[in-house]
């Protein structure tokens, strides 16, 4: 599975429980968990990007991500459940200001194999810590993913960019 794909996505259509909504974060299981057992990938790779900080300044940002990720395979359903963890430092590129970043994210997705059908949960919070004064970013997402009768569509629950 590609690295960069993998952690481009989760950045970028991950998402966060909103506490108004009444449906689960997460599936809460399905009946192909009960009869399969999931095959399990546990990675760590690199990662590096470069983003722009609440205050304007770019920012290079490079560290370690780490992934679990299971799947579940039967003639009927594909599943996937994910959990990726990011404790990176980015360094401003004119100010040279430290920033940590902490992300923590879950997706569960599932395909329907007789339908076509998918669905798909995203959660998703990450925190950019600056030194001192400076502002600090926190951004929160969380939303469903579904592809019916050949159409995606999202189902925002909660998402928000705050810079404090």
């Amino acid at each position: 599975m590609p690295r960069a794909p993998l952690l481009i996505g989760l950045l970028a259509a991950l998402a966060c429980h909103d506490p108004v909504s009444t449906e689960p974060v997460v599936a809460l299981g399905s009946p192909l968990m009960a009869r399969s057992a999931p095959q399990v990938f546990n990675e760590h790779f690199p990662v590096s990007f470069t983003l722009f900080a609440c205050t304007g300044e770019q920012v290079s940002v490079s560290g370690e991500a780490h992934s679990v990720i299971k799947v579940w395979v039967t003639p009927e359903e594909f599943r996937t459940t994910s959990h990726l963890n990011l404790n990176i430092v980015g360094v401003g590129l004119s100010t040279g200001l430290q920033y940590r970043f902490l992300e923590t994210a879950n997706t569960d997705y599932e395909l329907t194999r007789s339908t076509g059908n998918v669905i798909q949960q995203v959660v998703s919070k990450l925190k950019a810590i600056a030194p001192g004064s400076a502002s600090d970013w926190h951004l929160t997402m969380h939303g469903t993913y579904v592809y019916e009768t050949g159409v995606w569509r999202f189902i925002p629950r909660r998402w928000e960019s705050v810079c404090t």
